[in-house]
């Protein structure tokens, strides 16, 4: 066995180091490449100040609620949950469908589940989105 011993421990000894290379060679392929781009949002849905519409919430995930279109914050209401008012900054804007967008409020609840919410507002051109 004195040849073949040899040449098994010579090839458990290499094939750890040449497994380890090709680990190490597609690491650095994959930080060389260049992430994709994120994927363009889109809007679950869109309604006009009195509608109602009827939206999935779950714990520590809130749905925001976007807005475009003159007029001030919208006054929203979802019985089972809360909704709160977002920070205005210019983070809180996204383009969806060429269309510039801004995030006013979050819906949130504590059980999952589907909800209503409602929202007023005085000015007839403002749209309001969930994602």
């Amino acid at each position: 066995m004195g040849g073949c011993g040899f040449l098994f421990i010579l090839l458990f000894a290499i094939v750890p180091i040449i497994g380890s290379c090709i680990a190490q060679m597609a690491s650095e392929k994959a930080r060389m490449e260049p992430a994709p781009p994120a994927p363009e949002m889109t809007l679950a849905a869109t309604f006009r100040p009195g509608d109602t519409i009827r939206i999935y919430v779950a714990p520590l995930d809130p749905v925001v609620v976007w807005r475009r279109g003159t007029g001030g914050i919208p006054d929203c209401d979802m019985p089972g949950g809360r909704v709160s008012l977002n920070i205005y900054n210019e983070a809180g804007h996204e383009v969806i469908d060429g269309v510039k967008w801004e995030t006013v409020l979050t819906a949130e609840a504590d059980t999952a589940g589907f909800y209503e919410l409602t929202c007023s507002n005085d000015q007839s051109d403002l749209v309001l989105g969930v994602n």
